[in-house]
């Protein structure tokens, strides 16, 4: 299964934004394609199992690893043969339907991806509409909202494989779920090492004070997002953010609104504190309090305009500095990348267009582009951070080659460049500019490059084969 996987990789990877039909050579290797997909034994599990084997070898070469976890959709709604497919919304004019695909991203702490972890896919039954008051009551076992804490179940594995190395999950507000944290407590207490956690706040929670006198705990006024009035900033750190289109939910509003970020210098003042957190309630069952530290970075004076560019991260590390708490805001900024990940998988590979009918053969053919994303972004940022290395050690003779004869047909004796100059050189080819002044090259530039890559090897393959006898 895995050389026949192998093979049907390969030619995905050549063709990532092409439909299936178009990706493979001919009808018998199409054929043979959508049967490997079909085939009830060929899984996304087994196949993303497969990729973590090589994945926890590029691990060895880092002190610090980032595994990133979040949800993203995948509206099938278009493709009407589909089978087993749930709900994604719905309103009083229409509803789609698809998957949540809920993936895990290993990360160096450079926020170079070592490669994917996990993905998992889920579906929303119709029947659990307005159910919100019976899911509540619900162990979270049974929740939707359990795999969050499963994937940090997994960092906390990722630490036990590695114990001389940090592991720190990394996930977003919907993943502001009280069981994380005890789950890290409740490691700590048994005597092992759990994995650190940087979660960004959703829940403005109400805080406790213990007596010392008598061990009791009790409530304080100040509720989290409050809690900065009671502490002096560390210092202040200033960067640069680009325009984007941004989406917010305004203080006390139940709708939410889209707005053009421009660029701007953005200047924060932060904090760091530690804070004791009141249990939320939870049907049947009591919840320790427990404390965590709060790494709080707010902009000051933005534009009227614009929202703030502020967070309010929760952490298991201990921060006394602020050179601690920058390292705990570098971390959880390289969350970004399982956000490119998605748009690659969606945008370069075009996943949502795929019209193969069973559910299992969508997921194992969503896996195996995964793969392929997760490898065009694994080039991108790894040719940013070190590519010292020359090219011919992750490219073949045939793609470097034939890459640099067309970027300088003048020549004919090329030797292999370093990996960050051929990168440049596949950019420019996907429409990267490439003027002084450019920021790196992103991955939307270097898929649509890698594309001409594959068909100057091809053509090279072809030049240089040798004839068949007669």
């Amino acid at each position: 299964m895995l050389n026949r996987a192998a093979k049907v990789l390969s030619h995905m990877e050549h063709s990532p934004d092409k439909s299936l039909n178009s990706t493979f050579n001919g009808a018998v290797d199409t054929q043979a394609a959508y049967r490997f997909f079909e085939n009830e034994n060929v899984t996304a599990e087994a196949l993303i199992d497969a990729h973590r084997t090589p994945t926890i070898g590029r691990c060895e070469a880092h002190d610090l690893l980032l595994l990133a976890q979040d949800t993203s959709e995948l509206d099938f709604t278009s493709n009407t043969t589909l089978k087993g497919a749930g709900l994604i919304s719905q309103n009083q004019h229409s509803h789609r339907t698809g998957f949540f695909l809920h993936a895990r991203y290993l990360l160096s702490g450079n926020h170079v991806p070592l490669g994917i972890w996990g993905m998992d896919f889920g579906v929303r039954d119709v029947k659990d509409r307005g159910q919100a008051k019976a899911r509540a009551k619900l162990p979270i076992e049974e929740k939707s909202s359990f795999r969050w804490l499963a994937g940090y179940r997994e960092a906390c594995e990722i630490q036990t494989r590695f114990p001389d190395k940090q592991v720190v999950s990394l996930a977003d507000r919907e993943s502001d779920i009280y069981e994380i944290y005890l789950e890290h407590l409740e490691w700590s207490e048994g005597g092992k090492a759990p994995a650190d956690f940087v979660v960004r706040a959703k829940e403005n929670r109400r805080l406790l004070k213990k007596d010392p006198k008598n061990g009791k705990f009790e409530k304080v006024k100040p509720y989290l997002f409050d809690e900065d009035a009671y502490h002096a900033p560390l210092g202040r750190i200033t960067f640069k953010v680009p325009t984007r289109t941004k989406t917010y939910q305004p203080k006390g509003s139940k709708t939410k609104k889209t707005y053009l970020r421009k660029a701007r210098t953005v200047t924060q003042e932060v904090r760091a504190y530690q804070v004791l957190l009141h249990p939320p309630y939870r049907f049947g069952k009591r919840l320790p309090p427990l404390s965590i530290w709060v790494v709080s970075a707010k902009e000051i004076d933005p534009p009227d305009e614009d929202p703030p560019v502020q967070w309010v991260l929760l952490t298991s590390i201990e921060i006394r500095t602020l050179e601690q708490a920058q390292e705990v805001i570098g971390h959880y900024l390289g969350r970004w990348q399982i956000e490119v990940f998605f748009r690659t998988l969606k945008t370069g590979c075009r996943i949502e267009k795929i019209l193969l009918k069973k559910s299992h053969a969508i997921q194992s053919c969503i896996a195996l582009y995964g793969i392929v994303a997760w490898r065009l972004n694994y080039l991108t940022d790894h040719a940013r951070v070190s590519g010292e290395s020359p090219c011919s050690e992750y490219f073949s003779e045939e793609e470097w080659r034939s890459t640099l004869l067309m970027s300088e047909p003048d020549r004919r004796d090329h030797e292999a460049i370093s990996l960050k100059d051929f990168m440049t050189k596949v950019a420019v080819l996907g429409g990267y500019a490439n003027r002084k002044l450019d920021p790196p090259p992103g991955a939307q530039a270097i898929w649509q490059g890698l594309q001409k890559v594959f068909h100057y090897a091809g053509i090279w393959q072809a030049l240089h084969s040798q004839p068949p006898k007669t």
